[in-house]
């Protein structure tokens, strides 16, 4: 399953140069279409980014729900279904999972415990039982699994479907209607990859108990996987404080960094300052947030420090504060990394909070490479293009007046 690393030493290792990464992605399955409203769905098989559009048709809304759909209804009796999600309230979901139960499919379903009294988490508890030890299975966790903050973490592993094996989704979103109508998500696939898939069914299995800390990273060949929480250290050992300290701003290429977050506290204010330092440095730095979701510390060191950042959740009358935004959590980078020259993408769960990776269960994973890259950075430049800067007077009109509370910043979102 790899060799397990601490998170300092692995993000402090050489990034993958973009001529290998680009091999990697090209030599595997083609990577999955970028969410765009004319492209079908990808397949389960496929490696690569999915995107869905709340702004587009029920295809494009529904792109990321629907290729999770395939690959439940694609795993043929006798393999294996394991998903942890914060939510579940799409019914052909709850269904595809129950009549893949029926037809001989193992499936294992990590929830919240606030999922319980829900319908479809109810109908899965009736239909697959909650006994840990046996085949099919939900658990619910009260708080998070592993400790007290929330179970935020959201997978899908399939040991066969569509054709393919072991295949990982990891994802920002959620399985349920507003995520797909309102929110802007990301998916990452890998299918084929037998160390990607162990290290995401080793995880998955510590989700089931006891309550431990599980800080887990993995470096497996162009990827790296960090698992989450882990109680310990400092905020300058925060995943996204790692990975912004290491990038560097040669003056000959200037390296461009994207950063798309849907909740930023400031206890993550480090992460902040750093990006306007980047931006000092000479680096191209572009921030995509929500109004509503950013504490005003945060705005204001954006601002102060010239950083380009846009609020994606805005309304119809072009203000900040519409009900339509992007939910995704990735960080891309096209430059100088420690002494590398890299194009690669960091993508998963974890927002801008120190609670995030401390106490509550979060997945992330870096991919690199040239298309899975450009696909991201697709994605990013069409949200950038329908949102609203912070520097305006409609941004700045529905920033938040307050700092989060921890309860906050541990919300489920």
């Amino acid at each position: 399953m790899g060799v397990v690393l601490s998170a300092l030493l692995l993000a402090s290792m050489p990034a993958l140069s973009s001529r290998a990464a680009t091999r990697h992605v090209t030599t595997t399955a083609v990577p999955a279409t970028v969410g765009t409203a004319g492209k079908a769905a990808p397949s389960c098989a496929a490696s690569g980014a999915t995107f869905n559009d709340p702004r587009g048709n029920e295809e494009a809304q529904q792109r990321i729900i629907r290729m999770t759909e395939s690959c439940i209804d694609g795993s043929p009796p006798g393999s294996v279904i394991r998903i942890a999600t914060l939510d579940i309230t799409f019914d052909y979901i709850t269904d595809g999972l129950i009549a893949a139960h029926h037809r001989g499919v193992r499936v294992k379903v990590v929830l919240p415990s606030t999922q319980a009294d829900e319908p479809d988490g109810s109908r899965l508890a009736r239909s697959l039982g909650t006994d840990v030890s046996q085949g099919s299975f939900v658990r619910f966790c009260y708080n998070a699994c592993h400790l007290t903050g929330v179970m935020h973490a959201k997978f899908s592993l399939f040991s066969k479907s569509g054709g393919a094996s072991q295949v990982a989704m990891s994802t920002s979103s959620n399985l349920t209607p507003w995520s797909a109508h309102n929110n802007w998500n990301d998916a990452y696939t890998t299918a084929g990859n037998a160390r990607v898939y162990a290290a995401y069914v080793r995880y998955f299995r510590s989700l089931l108990g006891p309550r431990r800390t599980f800080r887990r990273t993995y470096s497996i060949g162009d990827y790296r996987l960090w698992f989450y929480p882990t109680p310990v250290g400092t905020s300058r050992n925060q995943l996204y404080n790692i990975l912004l300290s290491n990038i560097r701003c040669p003056r000959r290429r200037p390296t461009v960094v994207r950063v798309s977050t849907s909740l930023w506290s400031t206890t993550m204010a480090r992460a902040a300052r750093r990006l306007v330092a980047l931006q000092r440095y000479g680096c191209v730095v572009r921030v995509s947030l929500q109004s509503d979701h950013t504490d005003p510390l945060i705005v204001e060191i954006l601002r102060r420090g010239h950083v380009r950042s846009r609020f994606s959740d805005v309304g119809e009358d072009g203000r900040a504060g519409g009900s339509t935004n992007s939910h995704s959590k990735f960080i891309t980078i096209n430059g100088r990394y420690l002494r590398s020259d890299v194009r690669s993408v960091t993508t998963g769960t974890l927002n801008m909070t120190r609670p995030g990776s401390r106490t509550s269960d979060n997945n992330m994973i870096w991919i690199g490479g040239q298309r899975v890259h450009a696909a991201y950075v697709a994605a990013f430049d069409d949200v950038w293009e329908q949102s609203v800067g912070i520097g305006s007077a409609s941004g700045r009109q529905a920033t938040r007046t307050r700092p989060m509370t921890t309860r906050e910043q541990l919300a489920a979102d």
